[in-house]
């Protein structure tokens, strides 16, 4: 027989075709195929480069280590373990196993992957084909899931459940039957319905079976009886199903107690709903004059806010003239008088103000209003520089008809300190102090280290416009005042809180 030579060039060309089918299956295959040697990767398909989502000049001769997580869902470390895999590849082991892999973007994605060992040229390399199964694994946690929700609704049901097969063989039952009928579920599965009836031979479950394989749905009452001899009445529902790809047929019972109770309780809520009509009527006439009374309120409160802020107005109006009317004055004896009107009056346009900007138009911010107020005379006697104000007071909130009495005690008695304390442009302090003391009293005081008033002044009988006023209304705020001359002067002012 002759034997047909084959010379290089056919040998060459059916290699080269060889070569060309197995580049195109490699390239064109749905599934990532990586050729590693020496655990670095020297050749991989198109596919590899999509799943990774990297370029080819990133993934070639890169360790195939990079595309590890650094752990596999059981703990296990990704480089060790493929590492493990690899030499049992290498020595003839194919292996075929579940794997995380790691995409370029950082993400972890679910695979399949198969390692099998090749020589080229007797040098030792390993095939990796990577399946990506994340769509698959998505759908079996699914399915997982929805297994998992479909048994927690069946055991937490309250109504009765129970799964006949085809051979009206009970195949499945929930916690309530198990409870309701006072057996246990290895006592029912692999029995007929005839475990569960009283009369054996002539019940309805037994006579609806039939019925509602050939007819679908049947509803029916029935009174079912425990393994104790108590009875209950059920409303039973047959219909058929299916049951994990069986047709079945899946029986419900719900307790009629529960409806027989549902029905005394709307009788109760129809008596109740009748008491509420005439209660709500109550009701809505309350709210309607809590309404008109809060509108009244708000309308109040506008008005009292305007009517601040006009006298507030006024006062200023009334300083302006004195201040005005001074410029006439040549005479320093009426000057002064009218300086100090005006400084009485702003004291009481103050407390208008902070009224007109707060949102409590029965209270004061005293402590607030007393900066405000001191800060005033400082820079109605020129003395800013020469004499600083000291404040420690508490937080507290004074009444108007307190507020107004107080801030001209305070007036009178820094004005006083500030014209005749510190003669000769000498330099000193004004200390004063509010706090709230047990007993629910308010203690006031103002110092200063001046030079003192005289030791034998009699403040009772003083001939001191200023000070009588400050008697006077240290007597409205039902307060008591003390005298301390020592190194300065210090006015003591004890009155009730609010």
């Amino acid at each position: 027989m002759a034997v047909k030579k084959i010379n290089s060039s056919e040998i060459e060309e059916q290699l080269r075709l060889s070569e060309e089918k197995h580049r195109m299956l490699f390239e064109k295959a749905n599934d990532a195929i990586f050729i590693i040697k020496d655990n670095k990767i020297i050749d991989c398909n198109k596919k590899s480069l999509e799943m990774f989502g990297c370029k080819e000049k990133e993934i070639k001769g890169e360790h195939i280590y990079n595309l590890l997580p650094e752990k596999q869902p059981n703990g296990a470390d990704s480089i060790l373990g493929f590492y493990d895999l690899t030499v049992l590849t290498l020595k003839g082991k194919s292996q075929f196993l579940y794997w995380k892999f790691l995409r370029f973007n950082g993400e972890q994605f679910d695979s399949e992957i198969s390692l099998n060992a090749f020589e080229v040229k007797g040098e030792k390399m390993m095939q990796a084909i990577v399946r990506d199964i994340t769509r698959r694994k998505e759908a079996e946690d699914f399915k997982n899931k929805s297994i998992k929700s479909y048994f927690e609704i069946f055991n937490t049901s309250s109504d009765i459940i129970l799964i006949l097969s085809e051979a009206n063989i009970i195949i499945d039952v929930n916690k309530s039957a198990i409870d309701k009928f006072a057996l246990s579920k290895k006592d029912i599965i692999g029995n007929t319905l005839e475990i569960l009836t009283k009369n054996k031979k002539n019940n309805l479950l037994i006579r609806h079976l039939e019925k509602s394989w050939k007819q679908g749905t049947t509803r029916f009452d029935w009174t079912g009886v425990n393994k104790k001899g108590e009875e209950f009445p059920v409303e039973m529902i047959f219909r058929k199903g299916t049951y994990f790809g069986k047709n079945v047929l899946i029986i419900t019972g719900r307790d009629l107690s529960e409806r027989l109770q549902a029905e005394e309780e709307r009788l109760r809520a129809e008596v109740a709903e009748a008491t509420a009509t005439v209660l709500e009527k109550e009701i809505t006439e309350r709210k309607e004059t809590e309404i008109k009374l809060k509108e009244t309120v708000a309308e109040g409160e506008i008005l009292l806010k305007e009517v601040h802020h006009r006298v507030k107005n006024n006062l200023q109006v009334i300083s302006s003239i004195l201040n005005l009317q001074s410029s006439y004055v040549k005479d320093d004896y009426t000057l002064n008088m009218l300086k100090e009107c005006r400084d009485r009056i702003k004291s009481m346009s103050f407390i208008h103000e902070s009224l007109y900007q707060s949102k409590n138009f029965s209270h004061v911010d005293f402590g607030d209003y007393l900066k405000s107020l001191c800060s005033n005379l400082l820079y109605s006697y020129s003395v800013t520089g020469r004499v600083s104000l000291n404040f420690d007071i508490d937080k507290l909130f004074l009444s108007l008809d307190t507020s107004i009495p107080c801030g001209l005690i305070v007036n009178e008695l820094v004005a006083n300190a500030l014209k005749y304390a510190f003669p000769n442009s000498k330099k000193g302090n004004i200390f004063i102090s509010l706090k709230r003391k047990d007993g629910g009293l308010n203690l006031l005081i103002i110092e200063d280290n001046g030079i003192g008033m005289p030791k034998d002044l009699n403040i009772e009988q003083t001939e001191s416009l200023g000070l009588q006023l400050v008697m006077t209304l240290v007597d409205q705020i039902e307060g008591k005042l003390t005298c301390e001359i020592n190194k300065g002067t210090r006015f003591l002012i004890e009155f009730k809180a609010n």
